[in-house]
């Protein structure tokens, strides 16, 4: 049987991030199945898959469904050498504890029990106040300076609320491969968890500007720069995935 990648496409999950992930994968000629919490708790998944796609979304709804036997089950999986994507929502799940416009009507914080990165995520990563649920109200263009062994970019990437992480250069096992524009917040980590790898990114890897709304009054001005920058965003999840497939 064919190894496959699996995302999480419950509740909490934001169906164009899930769609336009599926799609990216299938641009590399990878098989990417849709899955359920009830999926994860009780099927034997892990032996065919390769990697557990997280995506954008509401990390409230993962953590409501998915905790106790679930997380357990996606953790171990990776700790016996599967790999871990995290996108935005996906990102802060990944992390022992989040921290989400504290102070705000819309405030989550608490701990989280995946635990790929051991210390908080915390967000929004370009500042509170500006994020709207189901809106593109708040979204940006982040400019991610990117490196890793095999390449060096910088692109616009879709960012809408997503998180930072909290003094990831502490631990020896974590390795930033984006900044956000002033290179001092880490926008993409690349952890080694037991045998295997996450990967959580603030920023939205998956999305083109052809997969924006070109009308949306919030999105007129910053389509541009994605168009500028769509080369390097490719090279970007082409380096990323081929860590997971090599």
């Amino acid at each position: 049987m064919q190894k496959k990648a699996l995302i999480y496409a419950d509740k909490g999950s934001a169906q164009h991030s899930v769609n336009l992930t599926i799609k990216a994968l299938k641009d590399f000629g990878i098989s990417t199945q849709p899955v359920f919490a009830q999926d994860i708790i009780e099927k034997k998944w892990e032996k065919d898959t390769v990697l557990f796609i997280m995506p954008g979304g509401r990390d409230i709804f993962f953590h409501t469904l998915l905790s106790g036997k679930g997380n357990n089950k996606i953790r171990q999986f990776v700790k016996n050498g599967g790999f871990y994507l995290g996108l935005c929502a996906g990102a802060y799940y990944g992390c022992e504890s989040i921290e989400f416009e504290k102070g705000s009507s819309l405030e989550i914080t608490g701990k989280r029990e995946l635990g790929f990165f051991p210390n908080k995520a915390t967000g929004p990563a370009l500042g509170n106040g500006l994020f709207q649920y189901n809106s593109e109200i708040g979204a940006q263009a982040a400019l991610i300076h990117y490196s890793s062994k095999n390449i060096t970019a910088q692109a616009y990437l879709y960012y809408n609320g997503g998180c930072t992480f909290e003094n990831p250069k502490e631990h020896k096992h974590i390795n930033i491969l984006g900044h956000f524009n002033d290179k001092k917040m880490a926008a993409i980590l690349e952890i080694n968890f037991g045998k295997g790898k996450a990967i959580l990114s603030g920023v939205h890897l998956e999305y083109s500007h052809e997969h924006l709304d070109q009308k949306n009054i919030h999105l007129k001005k910053i389509i541009p720069l994605f168009k500028k920058t769509e080369h390097f965003r490719k090279k970007i999840l082409a380096d990323v995935i081929s860590k997971f497939f090599p």
